[in-house]
């Protein structure tokens, strides 16, 4: 099996069919499989996903997930979600992964053909990524201004969502990694190999009101940003460009979280800082604390981070009036 795209779902049967579609109608010459891994969905998700099997017999399998095993007070959406990634993964029989949620879809059907044609070219390659547009409630759409860079700037600077990339599945032989439902799972083919940066708009990020992000506060999102902040130093082997580029990506979280010391005290906010405290150096007791030396260190970090910024800055400006 050269493909296996992983869809992740949960209450989005609305959106599910043209997900699965989008997927189906994509032009390949190889052999490629759909592994749908449902979070215990309350609508009727189940009911498409039965109906695609028999459509597709041996081509979708799916699983759907017992809840009654979340413990809600410690229950964080991005760890599950990671976990069912994981999940998918360890199923699939592909030599690449794609991955996409189910209310998202593929709006050209070239994708897999072109990703994977590459790919078996450049096997110095971890992964290939084509750009995105954002599609709202309104039905408007607005495209990814994105451009290629340097890896190291793009992952200070740029954000690229993860339903973009096609990557090879050994990047996650040995992942102990536990939040890789989007960039942290993008850090890790960043640093594993190149990238293909591709400016075709090829995938749809659909941006709805009563999403699980939508509905985070700035704190919780801040949170989130520093725990894969930590996740992401559990690496043994992380490049050096990379490593430094992620202080200018995460000094803004920790400057703001520092800033909100006294609300992250919150009874909401407890579970995050009790999964904090399982990493070295726990930032965010850090964050409660703030310490003069920790203060110095975030301010040095958050001066740093102008430095690619400058270089995105140069970037934008020239492809903008020259390009």
């Amino acid at each position: 099996m050269k493909l296996s795209t992983v869809v992740i779902s949960y209450n989005e049967a609305e959106f599910l069919r043209q997900c699965l579609d989008s997927i189906i109608n994509q032009k390949c010459s190889f052999d490629n499989e759909i592994i749908i891994i449902d979070d215990g969905s309350t609508d009727n998700t189940e009911e498409i996903l039965l109906t695609y099997s028999n459509l597709y017999p041996g081509r979708i399998k799916y699983i759907v997930n017992d809840r009654n095993d979340i413990d809600y007070n410690n229950f964080i959406p991005s760890i599950r979600v990671s976990n069912n990634i994981k999940k998918a993964v360890a199923i699939s029989t592909g030599e690449y992964i794609q991955i996409i949620s189910a209310d998202d879809f593929f709006n050209k059907n070239e994708k897999y053909e072109k990703s994977i044609n590459w790919l078996e070219k450049h096997p110095d390659f971890s992964c290939y990524a084509t750009n995105y547009q954002r599609l709202y409630s309104d039905n408007k759409l607005y495209e990814n201004k994105f451009y290629k860079f340097t890896n190291a700037i793009s992952w200070a600077c740029d954000y690229l969502h993860l339903s973009c990339y096609i990557f090879r599945k050994e990047i996650l032989k040995q992942c102990n990694q536990k939040l890789i439902d989007d960039c942290g799972l993008v850090y890790l083919m960043l640093n594993y190999g190149k990238v293909k940066y591709d400016s075709d708009v090829m995938f749809t990020y659909r941006q709805r009101y009563k999403s699980i992000m939508s509905e985070s506060d700035k704190i919780e999102l801040a949170i989130l940003e520093i725990l894969m902040y930590e996740d992401i130093l559990q690496i043994e082997k992380n490049r050096l460009f990379l490593r430094m580029a992620s202080v200018c990506r995460f000094s803004r979280p920790l400057k703001y979280l520092i800033k909100q010391n006294s609300a992250l005290l919150q009874k909401k906010y407890e579970k995050y800082l009790n999964e904090s405290k399982k990493y070295i150096p726990d930032l965010l007791s850090k964050c409660i604390k703030k310490t003069f030396l920790f203060r110095v260190k975030v301010f040095a970090y958050t001066t740093f981070s102008y430095i690619p910024k400058f270089f995105l800055f140069v970037r934008n400006f020239y492809v903008y009036f020259f390009s």
